[in-house]
C-alpha cells in the first residue's frame, strides 16, 4: 500500500483492542482469537486500509497472544498491519516475526520508547507513529509539540530512516475532554509546514464528541488523510 499528501483519507481499524471489551478479554483469556479474526474481516469491508493490533491487557501473556493475533490476522485479511503495544519487548518480537513491513503505534520521546523503539524501527524497515509525548507528558503548547516532533524526527534521520516512514500524529483532545481543544486545532493551521516536508504523513485533526457519536473534524485532504481511529461503519472521506 503507498499513500501521500495528494491520496484519499485513509482509515486505520483500531477495534482489535481488548480495552473497554469484555467479551474479547473472556475469549483471548480463553485462547479463542473468534471475535479477533470477526473485527479483521468487519473493518476491511468497512473501508479500513490498515489495521491496528493491540493485545495490551491482565491476566494474559501479552507477547505470545499478540504473535498469535498477528498470524491469526494475517490469515484472513491482506491489509498492512499496526503493531500497537507498550511494551519494547513485544513490539521487537512481534516486528522480528511479522511477514511484511509493519507501522509501530507508536513512538514518543519518553525515554524508553525515543531510545529503543527507534533503532527497532531502522533494523526491521517499519514506519511509526510518531506521537509528540514526553516524559513530562503532554506538551503544554503547539512550540512544546513542534520541538517534540523535530527531536524524534532528527534521531529517526540520524539513524538512517526517511521522513516518509514516519507519520506524525498531531494529537488533538477531544471537545469533551478539552473545551479550548477546537480552537488550539484551527491554531495549529499557521505551522509552517516546511518543518515537515517530505513527512507525507502529517497529519492534523480534532474529534469532536456528542455523547456516543464521534464526528471526525477534517481541514484539508492535504492536512489529513490517516484516521487513527475505530472504523464503525462510518465511511469516512466521502
Amino acid at each position: 500500500m503507498t499513500f501521500d499528501l495528494d491520496g484519499p483519507f485513509l482509515i486505520v481499524g483500531e477495534r482489535i483492542n481488548p480495552t473497554g471489551k469484555k467479551k474479547l478479554q473472556q475469549e483471548l483469556r480463553e485462547g479463542s482469537f473468534e471475535l479477533v479474526t470477526q473485527f479483521a474481516q468487519e473493518q476491511e469491508e468497512r473501508g479500513a486500509s490498515i489495521l491496528d493490533v493491540n493485545m495490551g491487557m491482565s491476566g494474559i501473556d501479552e507477547k505470545a497472544m499478540m504473535l498469535q493475533a498477528l498470524e491469526e490476522v494475517a490469515g484472513v485479511t491482506k491489509l498492512p498491519l499496526s503493531i500497537d503495544s507498550s511494551h519494547v519487548d513485544v513490539q521487537e518480537e512481534a516486528l522480528r516475526r511479522y511477514p511484511g513491513r509493519a507501522l509501530i503505534n507508536s513512538i514518543s520521546l519518553e525515554s524508553e520508547k525515543f531510545e529503543k523503539l527507534l533503532p527497532l524501527a531502522k533494523k526491521y524497515g517499519a514506519m511509526f507513529v510518531l506521537l509528540p509525548l514526553s516524559d513530562e507528558g503532554l506538551p503544554k503548547n503547539l512550540n512544546e509539540k513542534i520541538s517534540i516532533i523535530e527531536k524524534i524526527v532528527a534521531r529517526a534521520l540520524e539513524l538512517g530512516m526517511k521522513k516518509t516512514d514516519i507519520i506524525v500524529d498531531g494529537l488533538v483532545a477531544t471537545v469533551g475532554a478539552n473545551k479550548q481543544a477546537g480552537l488550539q486545532s484551527a491554531n495549529n493551521s499557521p505551522i509552517d509546514k516546511s518543518l515537515f516536508r517530505g513527512i507525507n504523513q502529517f497529519q492534523l485533526y480534532a474529534a469532536f464528541t456528542a455523547q456516543d457519536v464521534n464526528i471526525e473534524i477534517f481541514k484539508t485532504r492535504q492536512q489529513f488523510f490517516a484516521v487513527i481511529g475505530q472504523t464503525t461503519g462510518v465511511q469516512y472521506g466521502k
